[in-house]
């Protein structure tokens, strides 16, 4: 035992110990060999059965996830649709009782309307018996023509009030629309979006702009106009007073006037050219000309109306109701660019 212990054989087996790696699972506790039960240790190894049952369980978990996530995207979609629908039920509220006193008004014009047949029909009876009495020389004549006259003096009144009322019915449909003019056509457009589009960055308009009706207009040249129904007219006045930011653009806009203001206001468009050329402050507002802060006279402001100008009617002028549009839209466009 003592021969076995010497300081050498103890070196020696340290440099054994030494040049050993520990087996699995820990390091020997104790010098010397190792028991048989550790050197049989071996490392567990997973089962692939197990692993493949996470992976497909974690792909499961992503996938669910997923769904989840488009589930959020679509109800973010659906509260953003119900908030749309909500803001329209007031719009909806105004147009209906905005139809509802334009078909009274219309229902009163047709009644009117049939009352001038009714009596143009008796004037045309009497007019035959009148020319039959003249024939024949009848004493009652005089008295019949008299009576002839005062009827048509009236007719002729009730006719220019009817044109008014008609009129005013006319401007009150159309005061809070607008003209668009230069947006190119694209086919399959949706208009709305297009214009709220050029709203946004030609005119620079950064508020929600509400429109009741968006849509092309029948013409012939192209880009075809764009008339616009704002929800009310203060909206209207806000897009108006940004139309000096198309200066030097191909896009222009203007109000929309009826067929008779506009052929009023083509008239009135070269004598308040003549007052701006002769440094006089002249505006026209609707189918009204003021000069230096006075209503258009013909007799006062004859110096601003050209030889060669015809005079301008004291009564508004008929215009057809089925002339090209286009046309007078056009002229209404240089109107604006010169009024503004």
């Amino acid at each position: 035992m003592s021969a076995q212990m010497t300081p050498e054989n103890i070196k020696q087996n340290q440099k054994q110990q030494s040049s050993t790696p520990y087996p699995y699972p820990n390091p020997s506790p104790f010098p010397g060999p190792l028991p048989a039960h550790f050197s049989q240790c071996t490392p567990p190894v997973a089962d692939s059965s197990i692993l493949s049952h996470i992976m497909h369980s974690i792909s499961s978990i992503d996938s669910r996830l997923s769904k989840l996530e488009s589930m959020d995207k679509k109800l973010d979609k659906f509260d953003r649709l119900c908030e749309a629908i909500d803001s329209l039920f007031p719009r909806v509220k105004t147009t209906e009782s905005d139809v509802k006193k334009l078909t009274t008004q219309v229902s009163e014009l047709s009644n009117t309307c049939d009352n001038f047949n009714i009596k143009l029909d008796e004037l045309k009876e009497e007019k035959d018996n009148l020319w039959i009495a003249q024939a024949s020389g009848g004493s009652s004549s005089q008295g019949k023509g008299s009576k002839l006259k005062k009827e048509i003096a009236e007719i002729h009144k009730q006719n220019s009030e009817l044109k008014s009322t008609v009129s005013d019915l006319q401007y009150e449909a159309t005061k809070n629309n607008l003209i668009f003019y230069g947006i190119v056509d694209m086919p399959g457009e949706d208009v709305q979006n297009l214009l709220s589009g050029f709203v946004r960055d030609e005119l620079e308009i950064k508020r929600n702009v509400n429109f009741r009706s968006v849509r092309r207009m029948n013409s012939k040249y192209k880009p075809r106009p764009i008339i616009v129904t704002f929800d009310n007219f203060k909206q209207r006045e806000v897009v108006k007073s940004s139309a000096y930011k198309l200066k030097g653009s191909p896009f222009s806009l203007s109000v929309q006037y009826t067929p008779d203001v506009l052929a009023k206001r083509k008239q009135l468009l070269p004598i308040q050219r003549e007052a701006r050329t002769q440094k006089a402050k002249a505006v026209m507002m609707r189918d009204k000309l003021y000069i230096k802060n006075e209503l258009f006279d013909q007799i006062k402001h004859k110096q601003y109306i050209s030889k060669m100008e015809t005079q301008i009617p004291n009564e508004k002028i008929d215009v057809d109701l089925c002339t090209d549009k286009t046309t007078h839209q056009t002229d209404e466009k240089q109107v604006t660019t010169k009024e503004d």
